[in-house]
């Protein structure tokens, strides 16, 4: 059953049943049993695939892979002689029909005054330009191009920049929204996930919800997979919201359901750890978990190691409990709402 989206998640509003018991949805607990393990032999199998290890120590890296890419991502492996040696690279035909389709050029984004440019560096020898400081890079920039009423070093001002940022994430082309990248509030960033099963649907998909996003004037951040050989995913296009503006979660989907006449490539599968909005449109937010190794994942990486702790926890001890009483300790261990992996725990403790 679709979720519809909701603006704050806090709320127990859409959530997915939960199997009795467990306090884990049912589609969760489910899969759980599905994971086989081999100590001896040193494999762990996920959705079909037998994934080895050398290692005891290395099993819990190895599980937390095959289930991001099974249970989140939904990613389907090239058969080894097709898989090219090597990082893909950026650049191809695919990446350029993807920047062709973004609506907009330029983004605001907020930087750090470090002082005059040096004399000669403008482009115009007439104009005034001034060097920036944006996310550890300095910019040389007409003064045209900055907000801001104070131009004194450490002044935070607002800069025009380019919007798009081939392989700033690898494998992804990156653009920041025209009003500016999504804004962080307490709750941290809502991302939305989009399943396409082809690259041949990408560009029109992506134009779509961008063009969508950029028609409510609202600060987002969006990213396609920009190389062919990745393709299906159910995060291959991924929109970041700032909380104030969850609710453009349901623009997303509509944008997305709009395109589904063209072809089969739309999915409709969804990660197992995100809230279902519509076929192939999902939503989770930003992990809170501040222990060590654990800061700085993405949504499907923290989640999977999550259940991979529990499920490996279990493997060496499975007469304390059940696999899905690991897996739902290890969640609350990693602040995740058991009953809705898309949500993080409350600081206090709940949901």
């Amino acid at each position: 059953m679709d979720r519809p989206a909701t603006g704050t998640m806090t709320g127990p509003q859409g959530a997915p049943p939960a199997a009795p018991g467990t306090g884990l949805p049912d589609a969760l607990t489910a899969l759980l049993d599905t994971v086989a393990f081999d100590h001896t032999a040193g494999t762990v199998t996920v959705g079909g695939r037998v994934h080895t290890f050398d290692q005891p120590q290395h099993a819990r890296a190895v599980l937390r892979n095959a289930l991001y890419e099974d249970w989140h991502a939904g990613m389907v492996p090239a058969p080894e002689s097709a898989r090219p040696q090597g990082a893909p690279r950026g650049g191809g035909a695919l990446e350029r029909a993807l920047i062709d389709a973004v609506p907009h050029r330029r983004t605001r984004a907020t930087a750090t005054v470090t002082g005059p440019a040096p004399s000669g560096s403008a482009t115009d020898p007439a104009a005034e330009a001034v060097v920036v400081e944006h996310q550890g890079v300095r910019l040389c920039v007409p003064r045209s191009a900055v907000t801001g009423p104070d131009l004194a070093p450490g002044a935070s001002v607002l800069v025009d920049v380019p919007a798009v940022r081939p392989w700033l994430s690898p494998g992804f082309l990156l653009v920041h929204g025209s009003a500016g990248g999504a804004r962080r509030g307490g709750a941290g960033l809502v991302r939305v996930y989009v399943h396409l099963r082809a690259p041949e649907e990408a560009e029109p998909v992506w134009g779509t919800v961008l063009g969508a996003l950029e028609g409510l004037g609202i600060p987002y951040q969006a990213k396609v997979l920009s190389h062919r050989r990745h393709y299906p995913r159910r995060d291959a296009l991924v929109v970041y919201l700032g909380d104030a503006h969850a609710d453009a979660a349901a623009t997303v989907a509509g944008a997305v359901d709009r395109c589904r006449g063209g072809g089969p490539a739309i999915g409709e599968e969804t990660s197992v750890f995100a809230a279902r909005l519509a076929p192939g449109v999902a939503l989770a937010r930003e992990p809170a978990d501040p222990r060590p190794g654990w800061r700085g994942l993405s949504f499907g990486q923290h989640r999977a190691g999550a259940v991979a702790d529990g499920l490996i926890a279990h493997s060496h001890a499975p007469e304390t409990g059940s696999r899905a009483a690991a897996v739902r300790a290890a969640m609350v261990r990693a602040g995740i709402s058991p009953s809705a992996p898309e949500r993080n725990l409350r600081p206090g403790g709940g949901a």
